[in-house]
């Protein structure tokens, strides 16, 4: 509790708020500060319970902070969402368009100087990003060459999505309507964008389909993916890329046909020597799995 008190209100309190209400640890990823303590305080009060004192204001802090980072006080630091978000932030990938970027082929001085002293918008939006966050007067830079406040990090939205995951779980997943990308501008219209996935019509994540129950995610095509054996991915993405499965999976683990098929064909030998009826065995299973997945899922497991 002693790490958290120097947040709360109180004698042992010696954290700074801004005028608006971020708690304010350093300029440099000050929402990624905020957001990584809203995290660790909604999973604290979800271990002593949520109806303890000290968690009423552990739960309190994270909401506010949320809602701040969401826009609440005027600006969202998490881009595409709300009325008034980052249209700079700092991440390549986004702003230097590997289907239309005009300086493919210039010297890598120039692209440098243009993505970071360059004022024309990330070419796509990095929706969900958590970019930086203000200084200490809540002022704010939309600007790529003041990185440290336009940044965009693994820990600031790995400890967003902790956070949000908390919040639902403290909430109750029923109390949250269905989402869905589907709205989204994700690039697919380009005319040098690549075929989008065939999402199947009940899919509740991808597609508009309005009959989806609240807090399920389940329906989402994209976790039968994630939950299926390893074997069985090239049948499930060639629903999504009709006739193109085993070359997309083979292309997703950085393969070739040829080697990613023989991959399988000896990881299936394996199998059949070590565990005669798989179907008996989830450790072979969660063995395949690669780690990267094994700890974004952990998160969410923690609040189930």
């Amino acid at each position: 509790m002693d790490y958290f008190n120097q947040f709360l209100p109180g004698p042992s309190q010696i954290v700074k708020y801004t005028p608006r209400g971020l708690a304010y640890i350093e300029h440099w990823g000050s929402v990624g500060y905020s957001g990584n303590v809203a995290f660790l305080m909604m999973a604290f009060a979800k271990l002593i319970g949520y109806d303890q004192p000290e968690a009423k204001s552990m739960t309190t802090f994270a909401v506010q902070q949320i809602n701040y980072a969401l826009g609440d006080y005027g600006y969202s630091w998490v881009v595409g969402f709300g009325d008034n978000y980052p249209a700079k932030p700092y991440h390549k990938a986004s702003y230097n368009s590997y289907i239309d970027y005009p300086l493919r082929g210039a010297p890598q001085d120039t692209v440098e100087t243009d993505f970071s002293e360059s004022k024309t918008p990330q070419r796509f939006i990095l929706y969900g990003a958590v970019e930086g966050g203000p200084n200490v007067d809540d002022s704010w830079y939309d600007d790529r060459s003041n990185y440290e406040y336009s940044e965009v990090t693994q820990d600031y939205n790995a400890a967003w999505t902790g956070a949000i995951a908390g919040l639902i779980d403290f909430y109750g997943s029923s109390q949250f309507e269905p989402y869905t990308d589907c709205e989204l501008d994700l690039g697919w219209n380009h005319p040098n964008a690549s075929t989008p996935p065939a999402w199947p019509a009940d899919d509740c994540y991808h597609t508009c389909n309005k009959n989806c129950p609240r807090g399920e995610m389940k329906s989402s095509y994209s976790w039968k993916l994630l939950n299926a054996p390893e074997e069985q991915l090239p049948q499930h993405l060639d629903i999504l890329y009709p006739g193109q499965g085993v070359v997309k999976a083979a292309y997703f683990e950085g393969k070739s046909v040829e080697e990613y098929t023989l991959a399988r064909s000896m990881a299936a030998q394996e199998v059949r020597k070590v565990v005669p009826n798989r179907e008996k065995s989830s450790a072979v299973q969660l063995s395949s799995i690669p780690l990267s997945v094994v700890l974004l899922l952990s998160v969410a497991i923690y609040f189930v």
